[in-house]
């Protein structure tokens, strides 16, 4: 009773709440609205000057005032011993029997049989079914006619992807069409029926010797899984009573190496997110212990020592600094050639007519993307004022653009119709969780609670044996 109670309350509370309709259009408005406009990339080639060369004392101001693009990263020095399937697989050899077996089992993979997706109508009768099919046929009625006659929704109907085996009796006279279709009648075990073909799928059989390599990896590798799983346990032992990893290593099929491990390094042990986690928490005072890679491999490892990070002497990194600055030299060229063109570009005078590559975008919405450009290129499209020009840094030069249409959310269009449906529901659904909380929280607020200080002494004396 006092769950119902609660319930019909809870209800009470929940339903009924909504929020303005104004409120999910103006989002819909927002969100639907699409913009078309004009961009153009400027590339050092636009230049007429050469680029510039660095003196001694650039590069010396250039990096003295950008120590962070020319510092090392903190990095741990980390002894590590690994095992993998793939370290052992080139080495196993498979018997012709397990692969001939592993095909055998995989049969699903390798041999696909022709199929075809499938719709049925089941009639009571023969003449009802060749009544059905003379209509569709003379196109007195189409196939979705006909099942809407019979009660039925295409969803019923639907066989999905079957093979002429699947299909029984009917699987020859379905399989004779040569494309998309109606046929029938056919007779099945529920009765006459119609069929209609709506995609053709040809087989696909790979023969053993074609996939012959790919068994005998994949075999190989499961019979390395399972030598690393009885190596592991001697491993962990190991490790347990104080061997060193290079002890490990020289009793084990695990190998040994060491790398400077930071936050950004690639390839090798450092691919796998395992090995990641356990380099990035390692400490000084941790054992080397057993852990497991993603593709069931083992590893351990130990930290050596830390690398702080550090400048890196200029003659050192010459060569960068002076690859860097000139491509802010480059870069700072090709913004200040924007920066004068884009106060005279309008929707008069567009991209094009100053000598530039224009590329045209049109209905985009602030969730598109440009392939090639940077993410904020649409949305600087939507935050600047139609028919003037923008300028904004990309990774190769700089682009400016030019809004050159505003189009309004099309409130008579039905995707726009179901997104504010969506949208709404979210909103009323958001809100009646919002007030049932707070009325929940005000319901609690105004209850007195009481507690009886002697009765809780008595129960903390009683457990701590005081009573």
């Amino acid at each position: 009773r006092e769950d119902a109670a609660r319930r019909i309350l809870q209800e009470a509370v929940l339903t009924g709440v909504t929020a303005p309709e104004a409120y999910a259009k103006a989002m819909v408005a927002y969100l639907a609205e699409t913009r078309d406009f004009s961009w153009a990339r400027l590339t050092q080639d636009i230049l007429v000057s050469p680029a510039p060369e660095p003196s001694d004392e650039d590069l010396i101001t250039y990096h003295s005032e950008n120590p962070a693009e020319f510092t090392t990263l903190a990095a741990k020095s980390i002894s590590y011993i690994w095992l993998t399937p793939s370290m052992l697989a080139d080495g196993i050899e498979i018997d012709e029997r397990e692969l001939r077996a592993a095909y055998d089992s995989r049969s699903d993979e390798f041999i696909q049989l022709p199929s075809r997706l499938v719709e049925r109508i089941i009639f009571p009768s023969q003449e009802m079914a060749e009544n059905a099919m003379e209509a569709i046929t003379e196109e007195a009625a189409t196939f979705e006619e006909v099942v809407e006659n019979r009660g039925l929704t295409l969803q019923d109907v639907d066989l999905g992807d079957v093979t002429e085996a699947e299909l029984g009796a009917a699987g020859p006279l379905v399989f004779s069409l040569q494309e998309p279709g109606v046929i029938g009648p056919a007779e099945t075990d529920l009765g006459p029926a119609l069929f209609r073909v709506n995609a053709i799928l040809d087989g696909n059989v790979q023969e053993f010797d074609s996939v012959r390599d790919q068994l005998n990896l994949d075999v190989a590798l499961d019979v390395a899984r399972l030598q690393i799983a009885d190596v592991a346990e001697q491993v962990d032992d190991l490790l347990a009573g104080g061997a060193t990893l290079e002890d490990v290593a020289s009793e084990t099929d695990l190998q040994l190496a060491t790398l400077d491990w930071h936050v950004q390094s690639e390839g090798g042990i450092s691919d796998y997110e395992e090995f990641q986690t356990a380099a990035a928490a390692v400490t000084a005072e941790d054992f080397p212990a057993l852990g497991t890679l993603s593709d069931n491999g083992i590893f351990a490892l130990r930290l050596d020592g830390e690398l702080p990070a550090e400048l890196q002497p200029l003659e050192s990194v010459r060569d960068a600094v002076a690859k860097s600055w000139t491509e802010k030299q480059i870069k700072q060229q090709l913004r200040d050639l924007a920066d004068g063109i884009a106060p005279q570009v309008s929707l008069d005078a567009p991209l094009a007519s100053f000598g530039l590559t224009e590329n045209l975008q049109d209905d985009m919405n602030r969730n598109d993307s440009v392939d090639g450009t940077p993410p904020a290129l649409v949305m600087t499209a939507f935050e600047t004022e139609l028919g003037k020009a923008a300028v904004l840094d990309a990774a190769e030069g700089v682009i400016i653009l030019v809004p050159r249409a505003i189009h309004a959310a099309d409130f008579e269009d039905p995707q726009v119709q179901s997104l504010q449906s969506i949208l709404g529901n979210r909103i009323d659904t958001t809100l009646a969780r919002d007030v049932f909380e707070a009325f929940s929280n005000a319901a609690r607020g105004a209850v007195d609670v009481n507690i009886n200080q002697t009765t809780l002494r008595s129960i903390n004396n009683n457990l701590l044996g005081g009573g």
